[in-house]
């Protein structure tokens, strides 16, 4: 086992739900106003973008002020949800000694996998106001098994998408804590083949580590022998020295050179899949950078 070898008690790179989470606050901020709320609501993105680890530091986080009871549908969808509730209730009298008053907030992971009758028994308690708020977890935006009356309570959908890449590079340097010395352009190489799904990168990179650091050194081999093969075509060139420094979108990049803004996307794109360009979005677009990685090499190209 890799990990054993740089001194670690356990593997760091280990793929189950953890209280790890980056560039998720707002996501944060807006579960527990939610949650303070009272609402029904949904949380809602990709397989590995963090959603069952989010539930777990909410739970965690509102341990004092609420009675936060997790329920996952892959596991216990053939359970009562009433049955789950007094359960919960009884080990709290039990621990605390008296009774225990707390608001009740129910948390429903892979709630696909619930039958249609639970959203009816869920509008009961939440109507008699027997549970504060009940969060909803799956994948998809679309609910497909709940009642009408059900979803008419349903007070907002929030959406969890991967982290950006910058910060997942820091989770990885954060979870290794400097023990293991992996260059950065593997690791931006990784996420991005990954399409900053954070499961799978750690997956991988979990892989590339048992194998050996000298595998991980032969990839970088071949990173570096592509920078020397860079080929940019003249309309690549004048989108670079508009990046050369800066941050843009292709829409700024469009009006500065006066060019289609499809023209001026499918090269950023191509770019930035040969790990050239970074980007990060703001406001719903895509802003483009030159990855620090090979400004050397691009400042070059472009006679900076």
């Amino acid at each position: 086992m890799w990990w054993k070898k740089y001194g670690f008690f356990k593997n760091p790179l280990d793929i189950r739900p953890n209280e790890d989470l980056v560039g998720v606050d707002d996501i944060i901020k807006k579960v527990k106003d939610s949650i303070i709320n009272g609402e029904i609501f949904l949380l809602y993105g990709p397989i590995g973008s963090g959603k069952t680890s989010l539930a777990f530091k909410i739970k965690k986080d509102l341990s004092d002020d609420y009675n936060v009871i997790y329920i996952n549908g892959e596991y216990e969808k053939d359970k009562d949800i009433n049955y789950i509730i007094e359960k919960n209730k009884y080990i709290k009298f039990l621990f605390f000694k008296f009774e225990n008053k707390l608001p009740i907030v129910l948390i429903l992971d892979e709630f696909y996998n619930f039958p249609e009758d639970v959203s009816k028994k869920l509008k009961y308690l939440y109507d008699n106001r027997i549970v504060h708020s009940i969060m909803l977890i799956q994948p998809s935006p679309q609910i497909m098994n709940a009642s009408l009356s059900f979803l008419n309570r349903l007070y907002r959908k929030i959406e969890m998408k991967f982290p950006p890449e910058d910060e997942i590079l820091k989770l990885i340097n954060k979870k290794l804590k400097g023990r293991v010395n992996i260059d950065e352009k593997i690791l931006r190489n990784l996420i991005r083949k990954n399409n900053n799904n954070v499961r799978q990168i750690f997956i991988e990179l979990n892989n590339l580590l048992e194998e050996g650091i000298n595998n991980i050194n032969k990839e970088l081999e071949e990173i570096k022998n592509f920078e020397g093969d860079i080929k940019l075509s003249n309309t690549q060139i004048k989108i670079l020295e508009v990046l050369y420094k800066n941050k843009m979108s292709s829409r700024e990049i469009s009006r500065i050179l006066d060019l289609p803004r499809n023209t001026v996307s499918k090269y950023l794109n191509k770019m930035y899949k040969k790990g050239i360009l970074i980007r990060e979005v703001n406001n719903n677009e895509y802003i483009y950078s030159i990855n620090p990685q090979y400004i050397n090499i691009i400042s070059k190209k472009i006679g900076k």
